[in-house]
Parts: C-alpha cells; structure tokens; sequence
C-alpha cells in the first residue's frame, strides 16, 4: 500500500527504528498505523555483554573508569553507567571472542539485558 511504502521509505531515509505508532497525514486526513519512530539516539543503549554474538566481527571500545577502579568497560556502559566518572580509553576497536564487559561482573551494570 502507498503508506506501507511512505513508512518504508521514511525508514530508510531517515535511519529511524519502528517501535508502537505512528500518525500520518494524508490530505488532511489523520491515519495511524502499527508504527512509531524513535531516533536511534533514542534507543536505551544495552551493554556489549547483552548483544555481543560470536563469530559476527563485531568491535567495541573499552574504557578503564578510575572512579570505580577496574578496566574492559564497554562504550555503552562507559556512557551510561560511568557517566561522570573518570574514564580514560583503555583498548580502541577491539574484536572481542566473548561478551567481555566486567560492569555486569562488578555489579555495576545499569543497561545490561535493556531492550
């Protein structure tokens, strides 16, 4: 349908993610549908931990946070979890063989498993 095309192209077009709803006007008209936008700057960050998959190549950053004293702090937590703390890079672009994160592992994780 021309609005399943309008949403396809906007999602495209725009780097959005759908989530619940959205209201379209057409000639004046309101319709809604099964979608909603979300900037993808809005999307809550998840820790490395949660969404690393083995064997996909993904790269990541690591941060030691002098505030809580211990390093492989994931780029998510370290904006998240450590926001304010003191952190200074630790390993840049690393290709990890596991979902090395030591928030969760220091009980200091606030977004691992959010979705």
């Amino acid at each position: 349908s021309n609005v399943t095309s309008f949403i396809s192209s906007m999602i495209i077009s725009a780097y959005f993610l759908t989530i619940d709803y959205i209201i379209i006007c057409n000639g004046g008209k309101v319709h809604s549908c099964a979608c909603h936008f979300l900037c993808c700057s809005e999307v809550p960050k998840q820790c490395f931990a949660a969404t690393f998959q083995k064997n996909k190549g993904q790269s990541v950053d690591y941060f030691t946070c002098r505030s809580c004293g211990f390093n492989w702090v994931c780029h998510p937590c370290s904006e998240t979890c450590h926001k304010g703390h003191d952190l200074v890079p630790y390993v840049k672009n690393h290709k990890p063989t596991w979902a090395c994160c030591y928030c969760p592992k220091k009980k200091t994780c606030e977004i691992q498993g959010t979705s």
